[in-house]
């Protein structure tokens, strides 16, 4: 049967790979095959390894597709959710992600294929899980360089080998800001690393001195120990806010909002701002419904440490993606891709009005485009020092709760514990930001 084409909803800015084009289609996402690729994309499917790359969730689940388009095959893709960028990541989410990519080279290896590029646009994390999820990247294996290196080695040097490696020595925010912007040159990388000017720099580079090239599988393995080794040093502001509530279990606070999402039937999707280290977002994860959860929170540290939390917990970990968001300083394509049913914000507004000189109306509204229905966000009436007295005129639990009526309806008032108060609310449809 052919797929409707005013139905494709086309997923990529550019069409760049030559194997064929990715859309959304019915909720679901598919890549048409171009004709002069159809023979070898079916010869790659039969030789078993992209069912050994799904088997060993390596790879985005794929299978051809018994719908065609004219006369062009397709694949179809699990769809993974939020799509994330990859400034989003925290340090041991990068080095996960280097390890996917080692992985994958040594298992297309063994069936005489490889990554013809490694950058992170092409992973994607579902849950705590990296896969890979460009198919058009995997390519079959000049014979000639059988036993030698492997052709997407200076990519990954310059995608994870040095970006990790400076981020282990303490260059968190360079990093990050580098990332944002996209490309990193190696040869830059080489010179912060090793702090040498930038002929040094290609002089390393085109001498090999430094990471001498061997046989692949040799050097893939050595690679991974590397990379396996390298640990995250930092030590931010929040990073061990959470560290109790994991070890108490859950409060009273937290028990009347898992109440109110299991007392609601439409609620699929969560996102929680300002997470910490995710204890809620577990909670909301092992005791309701909601299928998928993006849980947030623009402190690194503590973000990482949330990651590798709920990588222990193996039975929910698949639910709960964690990512680095700031609330006051979104990209629009963040926020496009983290809306949600329901939007969760615990002891976070204070820190907003306070510390970050956000508006109420700001919070309200920044709270209204993420949600698509729900809302639960807390209100600390005595402020982030709990010291009601020194606070400003204009801080008061009735100027924050009419700034929400203005974006929600249906607004419900609790106080859970002493200066912690609980507003639900459901947004107003009619209203635009």
């Amino acid at each position: 049967m052919n797929i409707l084409k005013e139905e494709l909803v086309d997923f990529q800015i550019v069409h760049m790979d030559p194997i064929g084009d990715i859309y959304e289609y019915r909720n679901g996402i598919i890549r048409i095959i171009q004709n002069s690729y159809k023979n070898y994309v079916k010869q790659l499917l039969k030789s078993g390894l992209i069912d050994r790359l799904v088997e060993e969730h390596l790879l985005v689940e794929t299978h051809l597709s018994n719908d065609m388009f004219e006369d062009r095959i397709i694949l179809e893709h699990k769809r993974i959710a939020p799509r994330q960028l990859y400034s989003q990541w925290t340090f041991s989410m990068m080095r996960d992600a280097a390890l996917l990519v080692l992985k994958m080279n040594m298992v297309c290896m063994k069936f005489g294929y490889e990554l013809k590029d490694c950058h992170q646009d092409n992973i994607l994390f579902d849950g705590t899980r990296p896969v890979y999820v460009d198919f058009g990247s995997i390519v079959k294996r000049n014979k000639k360089s059988a036993g030698r290196g492997w052709i997407a080695r200076s990519g990954f040097m310059e995608c994870y080998y040095y970006p990790l490696k400076l981020w282990s020595k303490g260059y968190e925010n360079t990093i990050n800001a580098l990332m944002l912007c996209g490309h990193i040159e190696l040869r830059e990388l080489i010179k912060m690393y090793y702090h040498v000017p930038i002929k040094t720099a290609d002089s390393i580079l085109s001498v090999k001195a430094v990471l001498p090239e061997k046989k692949a599988e040799s050097e893939l393995k050595d690679f991974f120990i590397k990379m396996n080794t390298l640990r995250y040093h930092g030590n931010t502001q929040w990073i061990n806010y959470q560290d109790s509530y994991w070890e108490e279990g859950s409060n009273r606070r937290f028990d009347y909002e898992i109440e109110w999402i299991n007392n609601r039937e439409d609620i699929e999707t969560m996102l929680e701002i300002g997470a910490n280290q995710g204890f809620f977002s577990f909670l909301a994860a092992t005791r309701t419904k909601i299928k998928k959860i993006i849980s947030t929170d623009y402190d690194k540290g503590a973000v990482d440490i949330m990651y590798q939390r709920l990588k222990e917990e193996k039975s929910h970990n698949n639910k709960i993606t964690p990512l680095i968001f700031d609330f006051v300083w979104p990209l629009e394509e963040e926020i496009n891709a983290l809306r949600s049913d329901l939007i969760v914000a615990n002891a976070l507004t204070h820190h907003l009005l306070l510390s970050q000189r956000m508006s109420m109306k700001a919070i309200a509204d920044r709270l209204a485009v993420l949600s698509n229905k729900y809302v639960i966000v807390e209100f600390m009436e005595n402020g982030i020092y709990k010291r009601k007295k020194d606070l400003p005129g204009w801080y008061t639990l009735d100027n924050f709760v009419k700034s929400m009526e203005d974006r929600f309806s249906d607004i419900n008032i609790q106080q859970v514990e002493k200066g912690r108060t609980m507003i639900t609310g459901l947004k107003r449809i009619n209203k635009t930001v």
